[in-house]
């Protein structure tokens, strides 16, 4: 089996959801133009070091974990897992994945994606093939699933990238590597509510590893009819 490692840099803002959404003052905070992720179960623990008197615990639990804080404790690193530059100025926050330690990493599936698309913009550049609304999906998600059965196999047994592998990229260092961003996002001729993302930063490095399934593809060449895809 092949194995590559690769050196990937952003060019741009790259932001890849976990499905979590930050909400101002539960999950973090903004102080001094930065943005501060908050964890609860610190803050918790730090006031329970600290033998508070019966019921003050209690009464800090019905209020925002942010107004727990005072300006002093924007010094303390230890209950905020990462700080960012900026400021959303909005109420929420959409999260990047991140590994259980909070370091922002992206998924291998995120990057074979990537690469899928290139791979297909590549041997349509070879091909000039005329690409028709008729030989388009009818959802927006699958519009190309088409296009990718005719060059890369007719379904997922088939399918040429089945003898590719990437793993997850390294986790990388949250303050150094993100950033925090507003979109828009367009439909149509009317401009939806900015969001803001928790985003790469343009210019952060980091590996990951590729494997190329020798074997598979030799299986794939005669069982699979790889054949004709590699060789067009």
């Amino acid at each position: 089996m092949a194995r590559y490692r690769l050196r990937i840099t952003t060019l741009s803002e790259v932001h890849i959801g976990s499905g979590q959404t930050l909400r101002r003052d539960f999950e973090f905070t903004v102080h001094e133009g930065r943005f501060y992720r908050l964890s609860v179960p610190r803050l918790l623990q730090r006031y329970e070091q600290e033998k508070l008197p019966a019921g003050v615990l209690d009464r800090l639990t019905r209020v925002p974990p942010a107004q727990w804080l005072d300006p002093s404790d924007f010094r303390d690193r230890e209950l905020f897992p990462y700080v960012l530059m900026g400021d959303p100025r909005v109420g929420e926050v959409r999260a990047f994945i991140k590994d259980p330690w909070f370091r922002p990493y992206v998924p291998g599936s995120s990057l074979k994606g990537a690469l899928r698309t290139v791979i297909l913009w590549s041997i349509w550049r070879e091909h000039r093939e005329q690409i028709t609304l008729d030989r388009l999906g009818r959802r927006r998600e699958w519009a190309g699933q088409p296009i990718e059965r005719t060059w890369l196999g007719r379904d997922p047994h088939h399918d040429l990238l089945r003898a590719l592998r990437i793993r997850d990229g390294d986790p990388m260092d949250p303050d150094s590597a993100m950033t925090v961003v507003r979109a828009v996002v367009q439909v149509g001729s009317r401009q939806a509510a900015p969001l803001a993302l928790e985003a790469l930063r343009p210019g952060v490095s980091f590996t990951a590893i590729l494997q190329i399934d020798d074997r598979l593809l030799e299986l794939g060449e005669r069982q699979l009819g790889w054949a004709c895809l590699l060789y067009t």
